[in-house]
């Protein structure tokens, strides 16, 4: 039996839409990328971030067995720099169906067209007030997240 598999790269500030996260705003934006993805329990998230918000990202997601959390780096692009890196470093091999990268920031756009040159179908995640018209043009597919504020305050009164 064929299960198709799914890699994800977040660039979880950019995803949340703060430069400053906390457990609630970072697992309510996982919450919802996840569902607006369809993500399956299989696939593989690949999660950057800088060394301010390090340690929130890896409480809350702490619990989610398929998260590899990248060593933080700051500074200017600091956090989407190792989120590159870690798109080059990865071994993508043909049995990944398709490659998510959760960013609406341009600098991922060379990224998303490199990964559709050699095959893939490549799926771009963002806020719809924070995607980039590069992104939208290099990504086979674009999908938003829904307007954070609801969502958020909803989801936090849910895990409270």
């Amino acid at each position: 039996m064929y299960t198709s598999r799914n890699q994800h790269f977040l660039d979880i500030e950019n995803l949340c839409g703060t430069p400053d996260l906390y457990p609630e705003i970072l697992t309510s934006t996982f919450h919802d990328y996840v569902h607006v993805t369809q993500a399956a329990p299989h696939d593989q998230f690949t999660v950057s971030t800088s060394h301010h918000n390090y340690t929130v990202a890896a409480f809350a997601l702490r619990d989610i067995r398929s998260v590899h959390l990248l060593p933080p780096r700051s500074g200017p692009d600091g956090a989407d720099m190792a989120l590159i890196d870690g798109i080059a470093a990865s071994r993508l091999n043909k049995n990944v169906d398709q490659i998510c990268i959760g960013s609406g920031d341009h600098i991922f756009a060379f990224a998303l067209t490199r990964l559709n040159n050699l095959g893939f179908h490549t799926t771009a995640v963002s806020r719809p007030e924070a995607c980039s018209l590069h992104i939208t043009r290099a990504a086979s597919r674009v999908l938003y997240l829904p307007d954070r504020t609801t969502t958020h305050i909803t989801y936090a009164q849910e895990i409270a």
